[in-house]
């Protein structure tokens, strides 16, 4: 019997991706990355999450959001590996390039191994991780806080 893709969310739950599925249910981003369109989702496994500190349960909501955007894609092209060049940069969701590269016969994502690639899901594909050191958390953390203060500054009118 052919099945046809499931969304992100229940194909994170068939694959036991507690830790992606935990912090997806902390931020806002479960309606947008099951519905929307050609999305790229980089999926870390439940020892990555645990190896980096637990992100998915130590990261503010905020901070989470956006380390989550940064293992996102979204586009005209949906990130099948045959698509990607060695090298190539790809942007974000959270506005962020990370590199794709081919060595040691596997595909890597800046630092971080590809364990199983081309996961279909129903709007797009993911890509399970061995790690979550794709982001930067300070960088991160910078760009929350920079994003805060213009938005206080924005209220304040300063």
């Amino acid at each position: 019997m052919l099945s046809l893709p499931e969304n992100c969310m229940n194909t994170a739950k068939k694959v036991n991706l507690n830790g992606l599925l935990t912090a997806l249910r902390r931020t806002n981003l479960t309606n947008y990355l099951d519905t929307t369109p050609r999305i790229t989702c980089f999926a870390p496994t439940d020892a990555a999450f645990n190896k980096s500190g637990s992100p998915d349960q130590n990261l503010s909501p905020d901070l989470l959001t956006q380390a989550l955007k940064y293992h996102t894609l979204q586009g005209d092209y949906i990130g099948y590996t045959s698509t990607w060049r060695d090298g190539q940069e790809l942007t974000t969701l959270a506005g962020d390039s990370v590199v794709v590269k081919r060595a040691d016969g596997a595909w890597w994502v800046n630092d971080v191994k590809l364990l199983q690639a081309n996961v279909m899901i129903s709007n797009g594909v993911a890509h399970v991780l061995d790690g979550v050191s794709i982001f930067n958390p300070q960088w991160l953390l910078l760009k929350c806080l920079l994003r805060s203060v213009v938005k206080r500054c924005s209220v304040f009118n300063c």
